[in-house]
């Protein structure tokens, strides 16, 4: 099955796209641009794709290599995201320096304790309901009560990072 639609597995793959044209540390704007410059030339593409009726294409990638590319994706998800579970953030260009600055951060005791509890605790709630109450939206329901947490127990003065208020 090939991934066609947004979602999280496409991100890392954007952002390693656009993130070098758009230079470190440069325009918002410009990256914005290039990303979606990048999403037309990909619809493009698709449908030229589809008018020419390559979808056999598809079937000439292997089990395997596909295994590999989802695995290979998940384990970067889950490094880049892992700093963020925990409360720290890590500034890297590639996987090795994303995992080595989370092995860092996480020795230096960058970890922020409430933000780690938040999260772990978010991730357990969704996994428990997902098992034990897959028709509940686990989801929904994990940051309804860290919404609450965050309101009952004051943890942004404890070093939770917050969204803040919204503009209306």
């Amino acid at each position: 099955v090939l991934v066609l639609g947004p979602d999280s597995s496409l991100g890392p793959m954007i952002a390693a796209t656009i993130l070098p044209l758009a230079g470190a540390g440069g325009d918002p704007a410009r990256a914005i641009a290039l990303a979606s410059m990048l999403a037309l030339l990909t619809g493009a593409m698709m449908i030229a794709a589809g008018v020419g009726r390559l979808g056999f294409v598809a079937d000439l990638l292997s089990k395997p290599v596909i295994l590999g590319y989802m695995n290979g994706l998940a384990l970067t998800i889950l490094v880049g995201q892992l700093p963020k579970l925990l409360g720290f953030s890590v500034d890297a260009d590639s996987f090795i320096g994303e995992l080595l600055g989370f092995i860092r951060g996480v020795l230096d005791g960058e970890v922020v304790v409430a933000a780690a509890l938040v999260g772990l605790g978010s991730l357990i709630v969704i996994l428990v309901l997902q098992r034990l109450l897959p028709r509940v939206p686990a989801v929904l329901v994990a940051v309804l009560l860290a919404m609450a947490a965050v309101a009952v127990w004051n943890l942004g003065d404890l070093g939770v990072k917050l969204v803040g208020t919204l503009p209306q």
